[in-house]
């Protein structure tokens, strides 16, 4: 669905999802995204660690 609103040039800066949404095929689309926006999602309790440095920061702490 993402993909398809940036497609359909649908402006928006901010992507809101359920921690059901969020995982790393979502983390890679937003950070390798030629459109820029921010992505707004809860993450589920585990072991999974995200690492982007796309921006110059890193979201493993």
């Amino acid at each position: 669905m993402v993909k398809r609103a940036i497609r359909a040039k649908i402006p928006f800066e901010y992507l809101l999802v359920d921690s059901w949404f969020t995982c790393t095929k979502l983390v890679d689309l937003v950070s390798n995204s030629h459109k820029k926006f921010h992505l707004l999602g809860m993450v589920k309790m585990g072991n999974t660690k995200y690492v982007t440095k796309k921006w110059g920061k890193s979201l493993l702490k």
